[in-house]
């Protein structure tokens, strides 16, 4: 007879001890304990990961989502999280490979979330309607690999003093209304490269921030090119391209300052 000893954290919560992933593919089953990378041990969905990951007390230790080539359909919520950051990471050499696609619906979304959130290695894309990553009301999110397909939408929005930052390069594929619409909330890209591939279009405009969102582009390297608006600035917004000037972020149309912002 043997006796499995589970150390317990927080409100009762099982105490990682070593790093720890869950593996989601699609011939998983949410059934599954998610800790093992085959059909008969993986989750089916990544919400069903996150869920779990959320009830964890990780201490010291990182909680990793891995998850399998494939199409992923559903909507996913990101919860606070007892860690310094949890990832859910595809194939960060070709982030087409695992492809979020959603119909009226968002790719990611975080609200009111403690603990960072980093994603890597994944392709967003939505129809009908839905924005690719959301962060609100304080919430934290990292980015690195992903490639921005066509949004109904938006590719990124931030309000309520929420922050998305790009811990590595990132490429858009496919245009949107907007590729970040920031209001009262932090996007931080400084020193990475966003590669444009098959000139995507912006709707309305490439980059927003009023009501002092902030967009810092300092020494970013944009490659490739885009059509339509490059941004908007309003109502105490910044752009900061680190004196990259009126041309410097991607589209075919200039973009406008407006009510207090800053475009620097």
């Amino acid at each position: 007879m043997s006796i499995q000893i589970i150390s317990r954290g927080a409100g009762g919560r099982e105490k990682l001890t070593a790093n720890r992933t869950y593996y989601v593919r699609t011939d998983g089953s949410d059934s599954n304990t998610g800790l093992v990378n085959n059909s008969g041990g993986a989750f089916l969905t990544i919400q069903k990961a996150i869920n779990v990951v959320a009830a964890l007390d990780c201490d010291i230790y990182t909680a990793t989502i891995q998850v399998g080539a494939g199409t992923y359909t559903a909507a996913n919520t990101l919860k606070s999280i007892l860690a310094t950051e949890a990832i859910i990471i595809g194939d960060e050499t070709t982030p087409a490979n695992v492809l979020i696609s959603t119909t009226s619906a968002n790719c990611f979304i975080a609200n009111g979330v403690a603990g960072t959130w980093n994603l890597r290695g994944l392709k967003l894309q939505t129809t009908t309607a839905g924005i690719g990553i959301i962060a609100a009301n304080g919430s934290v999110v990292k980015i690195q690999n992903i490639d921005f397909g066509a949004c109904a939408f938006f590719h990124m929005q931030l309000y309520g003093y929420a922050a998305i930052n790009a811990s590595g390069n990132y490429s858009i594929t496919g245009g949107a209304l907007y590729h970040l619409l920031a209001y009262n909330g932090f996007f931080g890209a400084y020193g990475r490269t966003i590669t444009l591939t098959g000139t995507p279009a912006w709707g309305t405009a490439g980059f927003e921030c009023a009501q002092a969102g902030v967009a810092d582009l300092r020494a970013v390297t944009f490659s490739g090119a885009a059509a339509g608006k490059r941004y908007n600035v309003v109502s105490n917004g910044i752009i900061d391209t680190g004196g990259g000037g009126a041309t410097f972020i991607p589209g075919n149309s200039a973009g406008t300052v407006a009510t207090g912002g800053v475009h620097i």
